[in-house]
């Protein structure tokens, strides 16, 4: 099948972040399957990291705060979705370290990072209600890695369009209504209006607990048990760890 795995990156181009996640998802994501490493970006000059492949998003978008408050589904926009099975979307600050595989991504038609812990969407996102009600018993959801069947992804992104074309150019900074959750909140919202069932991948903070994600926050014991992971957010934080790590 045909992948995209897809980072944005506007207005600078972390070298190293995209550099050692663009090896990890070629050696660990999906490699039975044929991938596309695409980084959405503004930036004049790009560097050339190898198996990365780069796509311009309009500037004027980049400069809007709505925009970066949807930017990895935004960005979607600049591609033929049609061309791909399945597109997933990744923060730069990422790393693979365990073997993908397609019982992990691909049985269901969206497969979304639920966060550590259980948490109440609606009190979680109280700032959103003035714009739209929130169904109260649906899981909190990261928006640091998510994706599915292309058929899904143009439904959430066709969604996603209506929604920051009508708030794109409001004021809502007295009910926080562009919040650093906004992905989540819309696909959470996205979810509450449709007949998707999702995948829902596990994250952990414990490093004993075998989980599909993890956070490094500075933690040595992180690399003893690199195999209860298969991805690690928050990368910024232990690049000296890479080198043990491959």
């Amino acid at each position: 099948m045909k992948i995209l795995f897809g980072v944005v990156s506007v207005n600078h181009i972390p070298i190293n972040e995209i550099s050692i996640l663009s090896k990890s998802v070629k050696k660990h994501f999906l490699i039975n399957h044929d991938v596309d490493f695409v980084v959405f970006s503004d930036v004049e000059n790009l560097p050339n990291i190898e198996n990365v492949i780069y796509i311009n998003v309009d500037n004027n978008h980049t400069k809007l705060t709505t925009y970066y408050q949807f930017q990895k589904l935004l960005s979607l926009n600049y591609v033929n979705l049609d061309e791909y099975d399945f597109i997933f979307v990744c923060d730069s600050d990422s790393v693979f370290v365990n073997e993908v595989l397609d019982s992990d991504l691909l049985t269901h038609e969206l497969s979304l990072l639920s966060h550590f812990g259980k948490i109440n969407a609606k009190d979680l996102f109280n700032q959103w209600t003035d714009v739209f009600e929130l169904n109260n018993d649906i899981e909190h959801t990261m928006g640091n890695f998510f994706g599915g069947s292309s058929n899904v992804i143009k439904q959430l992104l066709e969604f996603t369009n209506k929604i920051w074309g009508k708030y794109k150019n409001h004021n809502f900074s007295n009910t926080g209504f562009f919040s650093l959750h906004s992905e989540e909140v819309v696909i959470i919202k996205f979810l509450s209006e449709s007949n998707i069932v999702e995948k829902r991948l596990t994250s952990s903070l414990d490093y004993y607990q075998s989980a599909f994600l993890t956070d490094f926050k500075g933690n040595g014991n992180l690399l003893n048990n690199l195999h209860n992971f298969k991805l690690i957010h928050d990368t910024k934080y232990f690049f000296k760890l890479y080198d043990s790590i491959f």
